[in-house]
């Protein structure tokens, strides 16, 4: 199967030449992802109006699409739904700190 010709993009084929490698070694994969997933719920805490969605994959150097794909995998949510949910806008730290509600 060719997946650069099926449409998977240059992100894509890496992630999965990457999860491939860490079956291989045993290692964790999840890691990557979430970290990008929490990078983009900081960011938009920081600037939850003025950060639009091509600026904000672009800020954390990577496409539209893979942010897309790897936000909603980490999450189980879409970034439009995150962004639209109530206290989305509040840091991931501040949400978690005691006597925050």
């Amino acid at each position: 199967m060719d997946l650069a010709r099926q449409g998977a993009d240059g992100f894509e084929l890496a992630e999965r030449v990457v999860r491939l490698a860490a079956d291989v070694c045993g290692s964790d994969t999840d890691a990557a992802p979430r970290r990008l997933a929490e990078g983009a719920r900081e960011l938009l805490a920081a600037d939850p109006v003025g950060l639009g969605f091509e600026r904000l994959a672009e800020c954390l150097g990577v496409s539209r699409t893979h942010l897309s794909r790897v936000f909603h995998a980490a999450t189980g949510q879409t970034l439009t739904a995150y962004r639209r949910r109530p206290g989305a806008h509040r840091s991931s730290s501040a949400a978690t700190r005691p006597g925050r509600h």
